[in-house]
């Protein structure tokens, strides 16, 4: 299977008046499904209310190392989601408003992330239709809208994603960008040290929003890209010095520190929270092995018509050409592929599993073969 190119294509320049439009309007979209009427619903069911109380309870203990609800130690989750929350509440106050502030923050830097590739990849006119597109999906408003781990997760592995494709050149650099100039060996390493950073940066975010699960899709994501590309020496770029430096240094202190006051939490939350959520019916989410597509057609209304029908002549194309057009499509898509099949193969799979990360792939797909 062959790659093509990755030449932005040539679109018209908008006048004065189109790009203060186009601003005006991508700007109210992203308020108005994100932020807007964040508190306007009480806390509900069991998860929002019991993540909002134990963020609450570590910025008024200040104890930001030990997830605590009424007292006790919680280890169902890592801290990333409370960190926000308790951040909130300390600077705004503590309201259902700021209880939800980081998924909207999460989701609005998860958008932005694939607006910039989008930009490298397809040009500026995909990147505004991305903008427009993804926000305006039920599945984006409603996790933007929660109080819960699920988008801050899938942000940071959507970016930790992103700068991954930069960092296995599917998408073209600045100094690639450049045209006619000359990028010296120097700049060169700057930048790859750079990205590689950013990777490991937000891949580390990724593992303290949901534990291991970013390790495993990202990795998933490198091996089924490399599978079909055939470009397993690239794939060891992912593997850079910094990379993996940065990621133990964002990820790991919290967990040594963790595990140092709390002897019992590799138990709890690697045995109990994730090798028994997936490996046994024990948390009560049992759903047939269908259960993800139905799902994810009602998250992407009103868009689901334009995402059947461009995700099957992608594959159409695909099938006919042999050729990744570009490798991101598939690269971006390999985490969310195998999300579902593994969780689909599990006892215990609630809906929040699979999304909101196969609603960003999903959007991907339409500004891919649009």
């Amino acid at each position: 299977m062959t790659q093509t190119s990755n030449e932005i294509p040539a679109s018209q320049p908008l006048s004065p008046a189109a790009r203060i439009l186009w601003i005006v309007l991508i700007l109210s979209t992203l308020y108005l499904c994100y932020f807007h009427n964040l508190g306007a619903l009480g806390l509900v069911g069991p998860d929002e209310p019991r993540y909002a109380w134990i963020a609450r309870d570590m910025q008024e203990t200040g104890d930001w190392i030990t997830p605590r609800l009424y007292g006790m130690p919680w280890f169902e989750k890592p801290p990333l989601y409370y960190w926000g929350a308790a951040l909130g509440f300390k600077f705004f106050g503590v309201s259902e408003t700021t209880a939800r502030l980081p998924s909207a923050i999460s989701a609005l830097l998860a958008t932005l992330a694939l607006a910039w590739l989008s930009l490298r990849l397809y040009g500026a006119e995909a990147a505004r239709w991305l903008l427009l597109l993804l926000p305006t999906t039920v599945g984006m408003i409603g996790f933007s809208h929660a109080a819960a781990t699920d988008m801050p997760f899938a942000a940071m592995l959507t970016i930790a994603m992103v700068f991954a494709a930069q960092l296995l050149s599917l998408a073209p650099s600045s100094t690639q960008q450049s045209e006619g100039a000359a990028a010296s060996k120097g700049s060169f390493r700057s930048s790859t040290s750079l990205t590689s950073f950013l990777f490991g940066f937000f891949l580390g975010l990724a593992t303290l929003a949901k534990g291991p699960a970013a390790i495993i899709l990202s990795g998933g994501a490198v091996l089924l890209w490399a599978v079909f590309t055939k470009r397993w020496r690239d794939a060891f770029r992912c593997f850079h010095p910094v990379a993996i430096a940065t990621f133990c240094l964002t990820a790991l202190p919290w967990y040594i520190l963790c595990a140092r006051r709390n002897p019992d939490f590799f138990r709890v939350f690697i045995i109990e929270h994730n090798f028994n959520r997936f490996l046994t019916p024990q948390f009560q989410h049992i759903q047939p092995f269908w259960f993800y597509v139905p799902i994810l057609l009602i998250a992407f209304l009103p868009w689901t018509p334009l995402m059947v029908v461009s995700t099957s002549f992608g594959a159409l194309k695909l099938w006919h050409e042999r050729k990744l057009s570009p490798a991101t499509t598939l690269f971006l898509s390999c985490p969310s592929s195998a999300y579902s099949f593994f969780h689909s193969l599990s006892p215990s799979c609630p809906a929040t599993f699979c999304l909101p990360y196969q609603q960003l792939a999903s959007c991907w797909h339409i500004v891919s073969y649009a």
